[in-house]
């Protein structure tokens, strides 16, 4: 068969002939086996096969030239039939390659200057861009699987290199394998070329759209031998093939970063380029809104996509930070939009790992902005309900949920705070608590040193009482500062979340509670504290958990039998204390089980211990059992040698007597192990009197009768009283007023006293008016040295204070009579005392019954649902069977008389015993 000539287009053209040649260092007419098969890659289009010859195209200019991939930019034009896109250098604006389809002849050329390749070049696997990550093609099989393509389609692919045709076809026994056939260019031609270019280079002309086959590589595809050798490339085919390459099809509207490009053309969305050239598909499922060109990232065998998902998610997440930072206007906007509609898009899917610090800082930035002037609060997805309600409760805010790929990292970068963290960020920006010292705060702020004592992790804390205007958490634990909110220190408003019955009490009757009584206060938060522990120290041991329920128990108990409205009185004798406190939980033990609980009650000096006012629980070695109950007399405490008595506590009293000139203040607690000692009152000093021995009588007043003088004589003495002023004194166990009207008879006076005093001022007549006491037989014994008798200059007094003996006589009367009066006040508060505690009593029975009966209503709600529940299933039922019945009923009418038989039967087997026997039924809700 004769030859074709390629140069001259000779139509007999065979490669028959050709030989296999194994040197690969040197060029020779022969032939070489590609080692691929005509079924390799089969879902490949032309398309794919175009967009491989480009890209080894561009790459190829790239490298030549040393051109950044970003400054590589081609000239477009396509007119009168020819598609020309030029490569050129940027500055210079010299030519380095170009594309060229002519529509007439149907074929399509690519060519870059200044390149050779080899026969290297066919085998599997070989290419020289494998570590240059800046070129796109990297497997070493793009422009051989390129050239399979196309001619497995019936386009002829030929290259002309390094002098030599370099032709593509299918051969082997079966021809099913592709070879690649060289056939050098022919020695005439060449030289002619040469000539030819030579002198346009010396007449200083740039280079033309024409191939130099000596020294530059040029890919041809078509009709290339001939009509009978392949097929023409009709010109919609090649538009279609340039849409592989963003350099051929170029959008309006870029932004170049480089990390990539971001397109923002409309009709370039969903569309995602890897340095130049179209990714089939990518690797997310979801739609893409805007188009990318990524300059990193490796593609897998068949160039559809990336083969890593999430480098994907990177390099976007990378392109969009740097418009974002550079405030491009709409990017933070659609980038934040995206983000809110995650699901939607796959620009932003799995961004929330690989979003920047300044990303996230500026999406932040841009939501605060957008809701300037609106009461919203971010948070995130987990425990959004219970999020949502602290939110809208504590805070006060509207709760704006973010997805997790804002949220994430948003809290990655600690822009956003979580609700508790605001909350404590709140409190502990609080300012401190400005809330008036009262008896009530005085005793919740020692209730809660004393439970933080008894454990050494919180011994140590500083307390330290925020505002809560502001803010709505309870407490803070910021290192050993224990930040509490001052709304513990107010009754009204420690009570407003959780009620107890006095609150509710309180709140009913509007009463305002100043001894602080209520101990689940401080068990509340002694809880919240040992919580704040043990999350700071991140401990979850079984046994630290046992421990602090143990120690729940202890300070819970300390707590009940601590004593309350401990107060310090004068007694009825010279130098005698009284200490009186309250102690629910004794008299109820002593009570129900007869068990007596001992106090131990300390009077300490203010002089030597005032230090001791501040002691929060008892001593730790203390045995309960050894102790004893003291006698009239004091004992002295071995500490400092005050004096103190041990007594039960349910006698809530304790005398001390021939107490000297000091200040005293008594320190009460339970005598077992680290009991808490009660709030101690103000100081008080005993009551000390002196007598003295007037010598004139000019201090007597006039008005009192000769009389009255005389008897007096004997009853009476003066004594100045601790300011220093003089008082007169009556004998004991009858009293004076000092400036009561004799005059008044006897049963007006009763009925004066009656009306105008309650008992709690009867009780303070004793300090208040001025009554004094002294005993009769002093009274009787006039020689008695402590009275002291006046001298014999009032004898003349004596006779003009004469007083008749009835008038002496009602005035004894009136006086056992007052005494009569105190004695039943006094009787009068002791049953007062003993029905408060009944009243006690009853208001814990009441809150046990009232928990009970929450827990019935609770279970009769239950029970309703359910049979509301069961009502309903049994009207769908009802309805059902209706239905069926109606529809039966209606076939029977319109059916046949032989059918009607059947029908019969039918119904006789209805109510056979194999049917269900269940029956609708309405629920009894009544």
């Amino acid at each position: 068969m004769a030859l074709y000539d390629i140069d001259s287009g000779n139509d007999s053209y065979s490669f028959d002939d050709f030989v296999e040649y194994e040197d690969r260092e040197s060029l020779r007419r022969s032939r070489q086996s590609l080692g691929i098969s005509v079924a390799y890659v089969p879902t490949w289009t032309p398309q794919d096969g175009f967009r491989e010859f480009f890209q080894n195209w561009k790459d190829a200019i790239i490298e030549t030239s040393k051109l950044e991939r970003r400054k590589f930019k081609l000239v477009i034009k396509d007119l009168n039939g020819e598609y020309t896109a030029e490569a050129r250098y940027p500055d210079s604006g010299e030519l380095l390659g170009y594309i060229r389809y002519i529509e007439d002849k149907g074929t399509l050329e690519l060519t870059n200057f200044g390149a050779q390749l080899s026969r290297k070049s066919l085998d599997l696997g070989a290419t020289s861009k494998r570590d240059k990550t800046h070129l796109a093609g990297t497997h070493g099989e793009g422009f051989k699987v390129a050239a399979l393509v196309m001619a497995r389609h019936g386009y002829q692919v030929r290259f002309e290199a390094s002098s030599y045709y370099w032709s593509f076809r299918f051969g082997g026994p079966d021809d099913k394998h592709l070879y690649c056939h060289l056939t050098p260019i022919s020695e005439k031609k060449l030289k002619k070329q040469m000539k030819a270019n030579r002198v346009k280079t010396s007449q200083g002309f740039p280079r033309e759209l024409r191939a130099n086959n000596w020294e530059d590589v040029t890919v041809k595809i078509g009709r290339l031998y001939g009509p009978q050798w392949g097929k023409r490339i009709e010109k919609q085919q090649f538009l279609s093939w340039v849409k592989v390459a963003i350099d051929l099809d170029q959008p309006s509207r870029v932004f170049e970063t480089v990390h990539g490009t971001l397109i923002q053309d409309e009709s370039f969305g969903n569309k995602v380029y890897l340095k130049g050239l179209l990714l089939e598909t990518t690797s997310s499922a979801k739609r893409f809104k805007f188009g990318y060109d990524l300059m990193e990232g490796a593609v897998n065998r068949d160039r559809q996509r990336l083969s890593d998902p999430g480098e994907e998610a990177k390099i976007l997440a990378k392109i969009w930070e740097i418009p974002i930072r550079e405030k491009v206007m709409g990017a933070i906007n659609d980038y934040v939009d995206m983000l809110l509609d995650e699901a939607q898009w796959g620009d932003v899917n799995c961004a929330e790992n690989e979003i920047s610090a300044s990303t996230a800082n500026m999406i932040w930035q841009y939501l605060l902005q957008r809701d300037s002037g609106k009461d919203y609060f971010y948070h995130g997805q987990d425990a959004a309900d219970q999020d949502t309600q602290l939110i809208r409760k504590s805070l006060k805010k509207t709760p704006i949920q973010l997805p997790r790929c804002i949220w994430n990292p948003l809290r990655r970068f600690n822009l956003a705070r979580t609700v508790q963290e605001e909350r404590c960020h709140l409190l502990y920006n609080a300012p401190l608590s400005i809330e008036a010292d009262t008896l009530y705060s005085a005793g919740v702020k020692r209730a809660l040193m004393a439970t933080l004592s008894v454990d050494t992790r919180t011994q140590n804390l500083e307390i330290v009482f925020k505002s809560g205007s502001s803010a709505e958490l309870d407490l803070l634990l910021e290192d050993s500062q224990l930040q509490v909110n001052g709304k513990w220190l107010d009754f009204r408003a420690s009570h407003k979340d959780a009620p107890c019955g006095l609150s509710r009490l309180a709140l009913t009757e509007d009463l305002v509670i100043h001894t602080f009584s209520c101990d689940h206060v401080i068990n509340e938060l002694f809880d919240l504290v040992l919580v704040e522990i043990n999350k700071e120290r991140d401990i979850e041991s079984g046994v630290l958990k046992e421990k602090d329920n143990s120690l729940r128990l202890r300070v819970s108990e300390s707590l009940r039998q601590m004593p309350r409205m401990i107060d310090i009185i004068h007694g009825d004798n010279d130098g005698e204390i009284l200490v009186s406190w309250t102690d629910p939980e004794s008299s109820l033990l002593s009570k129900l089980h007869h068990l007596d609980l001992k106090c131990r009650v300390t009077l300490h000096r203010e002089s030597t211990c005032s230090q001791k006012k501040f002691d929060l629980v008892g001593p730790t070695d203390l045995s309960e059992g050894e102790i004893l109950l003291s006698g009239s007399e004091p004992n002295i405490n071995s500490d400092c040698g005050c004096p103190e008595k041990v007594v039960l506590q349910k006698d809530s009293r304790a005398i001390f007597g021939n107490l000297e000139h000091d200040n005293y203040f008594p320190m009460i607690a339970r005598t077992h192990s680290q009991a808490f000692y009660g709030l101690p009152p103000k100081a008080l000093q005993p009551a000390h009197l002196q007598i003295i021995h007037p010598t004139t009588s000019a201090g007597i007043s006039s008005s009192i009768s000769a009389a009255s003088a005389s008897h007096n004589s004997h009853n009476h003495a003066c004594y100045i009283n601790d300011t220093g002023d003089v008082e007169s004194d009556a004998s004991f166990g009858d009293t004076i007023l000092e400036d009561a009207s004799m005059d008044m008879d006897s049963t007006t006076w009763h009925q004066s006293i009656q009306s105008s005093l309650t008992g709690a001022e009867l009780l303070g007549l004793r300090s208040d008016e001025r009554i004094c006491s002294f005993s009769k037989a002093q009274r009787q014994d006039t020689s008695s040295p402590d009275v002291g008798a006046l001298p014999e200059s009032f004898d003349c007094a004596k006779v003009q204070l004469q007083m008749p003996k009835s008038k002496d006589e009602t005035r004894h009367r009136r006086t056992d009579w007052f005494t009569e009066v105190l004695m039943e006040k006094d009787k009068l508060i002791r049953d007062a005392k003993v029905t408060i505690e009944q009243l006690e009593i009853r208001d814990q029975d009441a809150n046990g019954s009232i928990e009970d009966l929450r827990i019935k209503i609770q279970q009769l709600r239950d029970e309703n649902s359910r049979l509301v529940t069961d009502r309903d299933q049994a009207q769908d039922d009802c309805s059902t069977a209706l239905s069926l019945a109606h529809n039966a009923v209606r076939r029977y009418k319109h059916s046949a008389t032989s059918s009607k038989r059947e029908w019969a039967r039918l119904e006789y087997a209805s109510s056979s015993p194999e049917r269900s026997t269940k029956n609708p039924r309405l629920a009894d809700v009544s």
